[in-house]
């Protein structure tokens, strides 16, 4: 895969197609960078381990023996050894079938069509060599000689460091699983690491001059999203990251440290054909109108143009750079904004409701709260979007400035502590700091009564 991805990952970009609801008829869709196919970044439950050593959580593992950065003439020139590290490094007899199954798996790489094998130079090494929780494993370099190809993207020709990555395949006979290479002229050496079972569960990271960590999920709070960090702690130059339970490789996501965005996540290559679901896919989403905007009855109309582009717009230009900048920042993927649920609160405050996808991740509802002038927004979990419960859309507002709640295509009413039921109209409503109960009536004539949380 190349090593400078963002710009070949924007390029692709339009390629990408998702739900209509989650696109927003185009006038918030987010940030969609494309992944190439076998390329993954890290995510959900795993388990990393250092080869002969432990992952050490809550502390960086600043490197001894650093090895050099390499230049921008061959980035993955930097993990080049004459010599083996590994604990399998004096075991002549799986270095040399390492290497076997280096040359015999050229043809079915992951990369062979993009014809990067088609002008080897040199003899191919083992970097590294040894064990993972899947069995043992290595790293074989050789250099190349990467000709212009119809399926690859260079600035110009050159002689660069290829990567494979071999695993116990088979009646665990050493196989070649996953391939790297850095076209000329990459500017920065973002790739760590690759797959070496056929499943894409177990990864071997290379060791550079960067703290690498790996994250297992995002976490969702008022005030954004983040990810806990685990350093990986390496040993002899490498160390083995695993897949556990139902997590899968595109849940995994690499970066150095001190992590401060999508600049800072490395990458890996993955085994196979494996289409990366990356992109969220808006499955779950909320079905809702997005042509217009569902005002929130019980409050004062916002956004007041009069007209329904120019009130989504408006809505847009206050919700979007929040929700990129505070939920997306990191995120290799983000979806559009979809409905907008918008009213103005009785100290004249502006609210938004919209839903968000980040990367493969469930769909999220949020609340957008601005002063009167649009500014000092103020951003609200929602929880994940759920189109079968009775009220999907629940949000507690801070300051006593009541509740949203939301059941598109429903009737809507609230009692306080068992008190008469109060009719609050269809759709959307901002009810009272106090309301304990919503009842929620479908044009069916279904009737639910959903309890407010605390």
């Amino acid at each position: 895969m190349t090593i400078d991805m963002r710009e070949r990952l924007r390029e692709a970009s339009s390629t990408i197609e998702t739900s209509r609801p989650l696109l927003d008829a185009a006038r918030t869709s987010g940030r969609r960078r494309l992944a190439r196919r076998r390329v993954t970044i890290a995510s959900v439950t795993i388990a990393a381990v250092a080869v002969g050593a432990a992952l050490v959580p809550g502390q960086w593992n600043r490197l001894t023996n650093v090895i050099p950065t390499s230049g921008a003439s061959d980035p993955l020139g930097v993990y080049w050894r004459d010599t083996p590290t590994g604990d399998l490094a004096l075991d002549s007899s799986f270095t040399s079938a390492a290497l076997s199954a280096w040359t015999n798996g050229l043809s079915t790489a992951p990369d062979a069509d993009r014809g990067v094998f088609d002008d080897l130079r040199g003899s191919a090494v083992v970097v590294w060599a040894g064990m993972t929780p899947a069995g043992p494993a290595a790293v074989v370099a050789q250099r190349a000689y990467l000709h212009r190809h119809a399926n690859i993207a260079l600035d110009h020709e050159g002689i660069q460091t290829l990567l494979g990555f071999v695993g116990p395949g088979t009646n665990d006979k050493p196989t070649l699983f996953s391939d790297s290479y850095a076209a000329p002229g990459s500017t920065a050496g973002r790739q760590v690491g690759g797959s070496v079972t056929a499943d894409n569960r177990t990864f071997v990271i290379l060791e550079t001059d960067e703290a690498l960590a790996v994250s297992r999920h995002w976490l969702y709070s008022d005030n954004g999203t983040r990810r806990d960090w685990a350093p990986i702690k390496f040993h002899d130059g490498a160390a083995s990251v695993s897949v556990d339970g139902a997590a899968t490789a595109d849940d995994l996501r690499f970066a150095q440290l001190p992590f401060g965005g999508f600049d800072d996540i490395r990458f890996v290559s993955v085994a196979g054909t494996m289409q990366s679901t990356l992109i969220g896919s808006g499955e779950g989403a909320l079905t809702w109108p997005f042509e217009k905007v569902i005002p929130l009855n019980g409050s004062q109309t916002w956004p007041t143009t009069g007209d329904a582009a120019s009130d989504l717009d408006a809505i847009a230009a206050v919700v979007q750079p929040l929700l990129e900048s505070r939920v997306a920042n990191g995120s290799f993927s983000s979806g559009g904004t979809s409905f907008k649920i918008a009213g103005q609160l009785p100290d004249s405050h502006h609210v938004a409701v919209v839903q968000f996808q980040i990367d493969s991740d469930p769909v999220h509802v949020w609340a957008v709260i601005t002063d009167s002038t649009g500014r000092n927004p103020q951003l609200i979990h929602g929880g994940v979007a759920d189109p079968s419960a009775a009220l999907p859309v629940h949000i507690r507002l801070p300051d006593g400035q009541g509740w949203v709640v939301a059941a598109y295509g429903s009737t809507l009413r609230y009692r306080v502590a068992g008190g008469q039921w109060v009719d609050v109209g269809s759709d959307a409503a901002l009810l009272p700091a106090g309301a304990t109960d919503v009842e929620v009536s479908t044009k069916s004539g279904l009737r639910t009564t959903v309890s407010l949380a605390g």
